[in-house]
């Protein structure tokens, strides 16, 4: 649902009706008491909440933003007034009118949550931020249309959502990782986020997380090839699949240096893709370290982003082959 004035809000911090047996959504709690969390706002969405980033600003010390990424369903209107599926395809031909307008439904957006300090309980969706359209024909389903690069890669499904968004609002930019892209969002006004890049690679599967380096000139985003569950480190495999891919920020576009893989090769019984990772706050140095999966954790330095290498590691076994040898 699009923005809704205050005196139109019910308790939920959504337009009515509702359902009030079906929540989806962002919960807001006040954890002022850690041993007594109290729920202060429950703000429903038309497709959940898979993920979703706190953003502030130094220019707005009243409120802070919520970017909620749902990647479920899109709810029924009877559920949820407002939510919408029309047209219910992947094909971009079919959110323009005959006359050339765009055709919006509750997909192809990130809804921002104001959240006030002071009344955290009204808090609402005040944008449906359309942070995957085409500029040139204001078409919603503007990035990846999903299906596959060519041949050897996977077919992938269409960017009508974020799996993970990271915001640096010290910098006023936001790194999306969006199913079939990676882009790169302003969020100096952080209820109005605006997209000023957009990446996409033949390699890549699923774009999971991004990750800023520490002084914000570099963006890591990780590809879950396969969801997780598909064993991608194994000697045959590219190192590209299922691998980091590291971008250079130059005037606001991102610049593709290069990909950092587990250096090691694991079995077939390992699932091993690319999945989260933290940075190390070593000054001088961009360090992270990142989950594996099965393969384990590797700690890399980034620092030259082209040339990626890893300084340490922690490796385990299969799952899989230790349950087979126990029967």
């Amino acid at each position: 649902p699009a923005f809704v004035p205050e005196e139109e809000r019910d308790t939920q911090g959504a337009p009515g009706p509702v359902n009030p047996d079906r929540f989806r959504g962002v919960r807001i709690f006040d954890v002022s008491d850690v041993l007594q969390p109290v729920q202060v706002a429950a703000v429903q969405t038309c497709r959940g909440s898979h993920t979703h980033t706190l953003v502030t600003s130094p220019d707005d010390t009243e409120n802070v933003y919520v970017y909620n990424s749902g990647t479920s369903g899109v709810r029924p209107a009877e559920e949820l007034a407002g939510c919408t599926n029309t047209p219910n395809t992947n094909n971009p031909d079919d959110f323009l009118d005959e006359n050339g307008n765009p055709i919006l439904t509750s997909r192809f957006m990130v809804e921002v949550i104001q959240v006030p300090l002071a009344a955290p309980h009204l808090a609402a969706v005040v944008n449906e931020a359309r942070l995957m359209t085409n500029p040139e024909t204001g078409n919603p389903h503007g990035l990846w249309p999903g299906g596959n690069h060519g041949p050897g890669t996977q077919s992938t499904s269409a960017t009508d959502a974020c799996h993970d968004i990271t915001a640096y609002p010290a910098i006023g930019l936001a790194a999306g990782a969006c199913e079939g892209n990676g882009i790169l969002v302003d969020i100096s006004d952080p209820a109005n986020p605006v997209r000023l890049d957009e990446v996409s690679d033949p390699n890549f599967a699923y774009w999971h997380s991004a990750t800023f380096n520490n002084d914000g000139t570099k963006v890591l985003f990780t590809d879950e090839w396969g969801g997780g569950t598909g064993a991608r480190c194994r000697p045959g495999d590219p190192t590209s699949w299922g691998a980091n891919a590291i971008f250079d920020i130059v005037d606001g576009q991102m610049e593709f240096a290069g990909f950092y893989k587990l250096p090691v090769t694991q079995n077939s019984f390992q699932n091993c893709v690319a999945h989260n990772g933290s940075l190390v706050p070593v000054p001088g140095r961009d360090i992270m370290v990142q989950a594996w999966y099965q393969g384990g954790i590797s700690v890399f330095d980034f620092t030259d982003s082209a040339n990626p290498f890893e300084i340490a590691y922690f490796d385990r076994g299969p799952v899989a082959e230790r349950r087979n040898a126990e029967g």
